[in-house]
């Protein structure tokens, strides 16, 4: 299992259960390139393909919608494809759950922001832009914890498991675990975006 690294632009630190049952981070990435023709908006190259691409194409359906009054970023939709990389550790049956990690890294890449370091998250996202429950709490946290990650972004609906389930070992690793309902709470703890009374220009 991966340690957590400083990420780089386009990139976020997702939580996921592998194969057998145990947790990791994986490393989820957002990378615009030029369109050459009329390829679609979303490419993906990896096997988590059809399972992640849904999950994906929600997320950067909601992105689009935070970012609609941007005209910089809208431009930059128009001529560029969006290419979603995930590492190694990352399983079809994570597809649902990498919703507001993909949201997050597609954002950092369109607004060229870095996200807040040795943070990891795991959530899955609606098209209204609220974060859904999703399984493996328990194991996601211990991953986190054991990989270096100082704060866990977890869905508000997930915190009865959170609370029941993660060991205090774990528990105690974290500096900070939040708990969130919406994708504009998750951009604000990442570092995206400053909170509602004061827009950004």
């Amino acid at each position: 299992s991966g340690r957590a690294n400083q990420t780089v632009i386009g990139e976020a630190i997702g939580l996921v259960v592998d194969g057998v049952g145990s947790g990791d981070i994986t490393y989820v990435q957002a990378k615009l390139s030029l369109k050459t023709g009329v390829e679609k908006s979303i490419s993906q190259t990896d096997e988590a393909g059809a399972a992640l691409h849904k999950s994906t194409q929600r997320a950067v359906t909601v992105v689009k919608g935070k970012l609609e009054d941007n005209p910089k970023v809208i431009k930059k939709l128009h001529t560029h494809l969006i290419n979603i990389q995930v590492s190694d550790s990352f399983t079809p049956t994570d597809g649902p759950s990498a919703g507001i990690t993909v949201a997050v890294a597609v954002y950092s890449e369109l607004t060229r922001q870095l996200v807040k370091p040795y943070l990891a998250m795991t959530g899955a996202i609606a098209l209204t832009g609220r974060v859904r429950a999703v399984g493996g709490i328990k194991e996601k946290v211990i991953a986190a914890a054991n990989a270096g990650v100082k704060e866990v972004i977890l869905p508000e609906s997930n915190r009865k498991d959170y609370d029941e389930d993660v060991p205090k070992s774990a528990k105690e690793k974290l500096e900070q675990v939040h708990f969130v309902e919406d994708i504009d709470q998750v951009l604000q703890i990442v570092g995206l975006i400053t909170p509602k009374s004061s827009p950004t220009i």
